[in-house]
């Protein structure tokens, strides 16, 4: 099965809360499906966190430190 990644999503703090990321989101979704593609992964912060879920997506780890902060790994089953 083919996995694709969503990385590096980022809304500027003013276009914030407005269901951007969410929209971002949906369209990576139907690019994996368009590739054929049976899941999508990402490693979002927790600041993030909330639009991968709304989108769709579970938390598969617990927050962990990361490069940029603390971040956990989250997978959408197409």
């Amino acid at each position: 099965p083919l996995w694709y990644r969503s990385r590096g999503l980022y809304v500027l703090p003013t276009w914030r809360k407005k269901g951007l990321g969410e929209l971002l989101l949906q369209r990576t979704i139907e690019e994996a499906m368009n590739k054929g593609c049976s899941h999508i992964w990402s490693y979002p912060n927790e600041d993030a966190i909330s639009v991968y879920l709304n989108a769709g997506f579970t938390k598969e780890s617990d927050f962990q430190k990361a490069e940029y902060g603390q971040n956990c790994y989250v997978l959408c089953k197409l």
